[in-house]
Order: structure tokens, then C-alpha cells, then sequence
């Protein structure tokens, strides 16, 4: 596909012989994501170190050790950073479908930018002096909320991904402006035993709801924002408001609730989690965002 081709930038400083020639374009790859040598129709680009693109891929990649060959400039290895390269799921970096991603040609291969490696960040560990403690059971590929500062909890407690009738934890409390964590494991988890350090992440892309919510009766629409609809308690911890919390819409009348921002949905069933949760509801007038909590300490303190 062709593209849009800036040209270079940047001057040699005479006497330190300071490289800054550059050059900056746009592509698009349809290589199959099984297929490990990645083609970019970029035309007028010329392969030079230092020279950073967008490429945007039609297809993930599950494919061990790809290149990238952009404008027939032969196939130069991908890296994440040094000399460790792209895995094959989305967890190590392997990119979903639709990604685009930045690189920077160092002279020997394409080196993804940092914020595109930074989106699974796994979760400080070391909280509390140890793991987070699971406050219930945990089961692969759920999302936990924080339900003190080292318990972490699942929304319900079925192990499967295909039933649409998960029993939904509605009357447990949780924390409202905590990390939301993806865990990443096929582990089980007991009840009141540590989560394992490394299975934690709080910003994670493609995750499958169908392990915490009932998306099979909750057809998500792609690519809009995804909210948890919750119900406040006297504690000032919220509850998932219903056994079918999700929303993709905030309300345009008060309601009584409030609508925790989990990230966008990337299909009927998955989503990118982000790392941050505003929350919103609505006071009558107009929507408004939650800010009715401090902190001292450590410790949350709820006005």
C-alpha cells in the first residue's frame, strides 16, 4: 500500500561529526501474522541510521524472531530493546491486529519505541513487604480490584470462558481508585493465598472480559470506551451495580451510580486495560468526575 513520506531532517555538526540525518514515514504491512519476514510498501524511503516510521500491521504477529524488510531495503530484525526480540503473544510484544507501531533503524535492526513496550506493565510486588493476597479465589485471565491494599479480588468465582451465566461476586467491596490488575496465568489462585510476582499487569492490550464478565450477553461494540457501572456503599467502597456491569455509555439523566473507566473495547469480547480509572456519574446538571477520596499515609481516607 503506498504511503505518505516525510522527508529527513537534522544537520552534521562540523568537527564531532554529530549524525542527526533522519528520516520519518508511514506504511502499511499485510504480512500474515504467522509469517516471521514483515514487508512495508513504503515508496521514496531510503534506509538510513537513525531513521524512525509508523508502521501500521493489518495482521498480529505470532511468529518467532520477525524482520522487517521496508521498500525493499532488505530484512532487518525487530527488537523490543537490545538485543531482545519480539515474542509471539501479545504479552511479550508480539502486537495485535490493527497495531501501529514506531521504529527506529539503529544501523543493525528496527527498535520498537518505548511507549509501545511499555503498555503490560506488571505490578509492584512488593506492596505490604510481599504479593497481594487473593481476598477470593483467582482464575486464569481475570481482573482483580483492590479490596484493601495488599487483598486483591476477582469479580466472580466460576473458572471458564465460555459460560454466559458466571455467578457475579455483587456484594463484594472494592477499592474505587485502585490499580484494576489483568492476571495472566493459568494458575489457580486459592482464597487468602499470594498472587505469584510476575503474573500481575495494570495496562494490558487484548484482554478477553469473557473470563470476568458475561460477554456472551454483552456484545461490546469495538473501539469505544468501556466502563463498569458500580454502586457506592457507606464505606465509601464501591460494588459492581448488577450481574451485568458493563457499559460502553455514560448516563445523560442522575442515576444513583457511578461508571468506573476501564479502557476501550477492542471487539464484542476484549479490551485494552488501561492504567489509569477516572470515574463519572451524574449530579443532575451534567456528568461530573469522582474525586471524593484522599490519602494519608497510605491509608484511604473517604469524605
Amino acid at each position: 500500500m503506498a504511503t505518505k513520506v516525510a522527508g529527513y531532517f537534522g544537520k552534521i555538526k562540523k568537527g564531532n561529526i554529530a549524525h542527526a540525518i533522519g528520516s520519518t514515514a508511514y506504511g502499511y504491512c499485510e504480512t500474515a501474522a504467522a509469517t516471521a519476514a514483515k514487508v512495508v510498501d513504503m515508496t521514496g524511503f531510503v534506509l538510513v541510521e537513525g531513521a524512525t516510521i509508523f508502521v501500521k500491521f493489518k495482521e498480529r504477529n505470532n511468529a518467532a524472531n520477525p524482520t522487517l524488510n521496508v521498500n525493499g531495503t532488505g530484512a532487518k530484525p525487530i527488537y523490543r530493546y537490545g538485543t531482545t526480540r519480539p515474542g509471539t503473544t501479545d504479552a511479550s510484544n508480539g502486537w495485535v491486529a490493527g497495531a501501529v507501531l514506531a521504529f527506529t533503524y539503529d544501523g543493525a535492526g528496527w527498535v520498537e519505541h518505548y511507549w509501545y513496550n511499555n503498555q503490560y506493565n506488571l505490578a509492584n510486588q512488593s506492596l505490604g513487604g510481599g504479593n497481594f493476597i487473593a481476598d477470593s479465589a483467582v482464575y486464569r485471565y481475570q481482573l482483580l480490584f483492590h479490596v484493601s491494599r495488599d487483598e486483591l479480588t476477582p469479580l466472580n468465582n466460576d473458572n471458564n470462558v465460555v459460560d454466559t451465566t458466571k455467578t457475579m461476586l455483587t456484594t463484594v467491596d472494592f477499592l474505587p481508585f485502585g490499580k484494576i490488575y489483568y492476571y495472566d496465568s493459568t494458575t489457580n489462585v486459592a482464597a487468602n493465598a499470594a498472587i505469584g510476582a510476575g503474573a500481575l499487569y495494570f495496562a494490558r492490550s487484548s484482554i478477553d472480559l469473557r473470563y470476568t464478565f458475561n460477554c456472551g450477553t454483552e456484545s461490546l461494540t469495538a473501539q469505544k470506551d468501556l466502563y463498569l457501572k458500580c454502586s457506592k456503599q457507606s464505606s465509601g467502597k464501591f460494588r459492581i451495580a448488577s450481574a451485568s456491569p458493563l457499559t460502553q455509555a455514560l448516563p445523560s439523566s442522575k442515576d444513583g451510580y457511578y461508571y468506573m473507566h476501564l479502557g476501550r473495547a477492542s471487539s464484542a469480547y476484549q479490551m485494552s486495560l488501561y492504567d489509569e480509572h477516572p470515574i463519572y456519574f451524574h449530579d443532575g446538571t451534567a456528568v461530573r468526575q469522582y474525586w471524593n477520596v484522599t490519602y494519608s499515609n497510605e491509608t484511604l481516607i473517604f469524605n
